[in-house]
C-alpha cells in the first residue's frame, strides 16, 4: 500500500498567493490533465453585499472642463469599506519534476473573503503617504487543503501599514512580525486586486505600470463623468490589463496571462473610491516544474462610512510610532511570502 506524502506548494494566481497542499503520491492513472482558464461564459460573481441606492440615480454629464481626478490624502481621514473576494484556483503539477512518479496531480482550491477594512491616513507628504489598514471583521472560508493557521491568523484583530504614492499605487506593506506568511500574502493579494492608479494629468484615458502580489503589469484606464441624485460629481473609471510583464519571483521563464476588468466609482470631491468591482482570469505556467495554475476570481468593495479619526493627533502619532517599530517593510509583490512558504 502506498503511503501518501504531501508537500506545500505556493501558487500565485489572480493577484493572490495561494498556499496549497499537493499529494505527491503517484496517481493510479498517469493521464495528464490540462488546466483550463474559465472563459467569459463561466464567471464567478460575488453575492451583493449592500444596496447601492446612489448608483441607480447616477446620470452621465458632459463637462466642458474635465474635473481633476486624484486621490486625496488628509491626515486623520478614515474610510470603512465592505470587502468581498472570491477565488477558485486549479493547479496541475508534473510529479516527475518532484521525484514522485509519473503523471500529473491536480489540486483545486476555493477561497472566500467577506469583511470590513478601515483605512486611516496616518501621515502624508508629497509623493508618499502612510495608511493604516485595520481589519474590523473578516470571514475567511478556505478549502480543506488550506492551513488552519491561515484562517486563525486572519480571524485575529489586526492593523498593518501600507505606503502609497500620489497616484494610489501601493509601494510597500508593513505587517506585525508574528503574522503568518500566508496571511500577509493574502492581504497583499486582496488590496492589490482593488488598486486604482490616478497619475497626475489623467484625463479621459491613460496607462499606468502597477504591481500586485503576482507581478508587474501595464493597466489601461478610461473615465466618464457622472452625477448622482444628491448632485455629487463621480467618475466611472474602467480598468483592464492583459497579462503580466514580469512575475514576483523574478524568473523570466514563468509566464502569467490575465484577463482583468474592473469598474470603480470615484468621488471627485472627496478623492476616494466609493465602490469597485472586478473579475479576473489568470493562467500561470512554470516550465521548471511543468506546473500550470488557472484561476478565476471576482471582488467588490463598497464604502460604508467616511469621517475623521476620533483620536488626538498625539495619540494617533503614538500609534503610528508603535506600528513602525513593530515590523519591517516588504514590497507589494509576494516574493518574501513565496520564499517562506516554499
Amino acid at each position: 500500500m502506498r503511503k501518501p506524502v504531501a508537500i506545500a506548494v505556493s501558487v500565485v494566481a489572480a493577484g493572490c498567493l495561494v498556499p496549497l497542499l499537493v499529494d505527491r503520491t503517484p496517481p493510479e492513472s498517469a493521464a495528464p490533465v490540462v488546466a483550463e482558464v474559465p472563459g467569459p461564459s463561466d464567471p464567478i460573481r460575488v453575492r451583493p453585499v449592500e444596496v447601492r441606492s446612489w448608483e441607480g440615480t447616477v446620470r452621465p454629464v458632459e463637462a466642458a472642463v474635465v474635473h481633476p481626478l486624484a486621490h486625496r490624502f488628509v491626515e486623520g481621514d478614515r474610510r470603512l469599506y465592505r470587502v468581498r473576494h472570491d477565488q477558485e484556483t486549479r493547479l496541475d503539477l508534473d510529479l516527475s519534476k518532484l521525484g514522485a512518479g509519473e503523471g500529473t496531480r491536480t489540486s483545486e482550491h476555493r477561497q472566500e473573503i467577506d469583511g470590513r477594512l478601515e483605512f486611516l491616513v496616518y501621515s502624508t507628504r508629497p509623493g508618499e503617504h502612510l495608511l493604516g489598514v485595520r481589519v474590523e471583521t473578516l470571514a475567511l472560508r478556505l478549502g480543506a487543503d488550506a492551513p488552519v493557521a491561515l484562517e486563525e491568523a486572519c480571524a485575529e484583530e489586526l492593523e498593518f501599514l501600507i505606503r502609497i504614492d500620489d497616484a494610489g499605487r501601493i509601494l510597500a506593506y508593513l505587517f506585525p512580525p508574528a503574522i503568518e506568511a500566508g496571511a500577509s500574502a493574502l492581504f497583499k493579494g486582496l488590496l492589490g486586486s482593488f488598486q486604482v492608479a490616478l497619475p497626475a494629468g489623467a484625463k479621459e484615458e491613460w496607462e499606468a505600470t502597477e504591481r500586485d502580489s503576482t507581478g508587474t503589469y501595464l493597466a489601461r484606464y478610461r473615465r466618464s463623468d457622472h452625477v448622482d441624485g444628491a448632485g455629487a460629481r463621480l467618475a466611472r473609471v474602467e480598468k483592464s490589463f492583459r497579462g503580466y510583464e514580469s512575475v514576483a519571483s523574478g524568473r523570466r521563464d514563468v509566464l502569467a496571462g490575465a484577463l482583468y476588468d474592473a469598474v470603480a466609482w470615484f468621488d471627485l470631491e472627496a478623492g476616494w473610491v466609493r465602490s469597485m468591482d472586478f473579475e479576473n482570469r489568470v493562467l500561470v505556467t512554470d516550465p521548471e516544474m511543468t506546473a500550470t495554475s488557472g484561476a478565476r476570481s471576482s471582488g467588490l468593495v463598497l464604502l460604508l462610512e467616511a469621517g475623521r479619526d476620533g483620536r488626538s493627533d498625539a495619540a494617533r502619532g503614538r500609534r503610528l510610532d508603535a506600528l513602525l517599530a513593530s515590523g519591517r517593510w516588504s514590497g507589494a509583490d509576494a516574493g518574501a511570502e513565496l520564499a517562506q512558504l516554499a
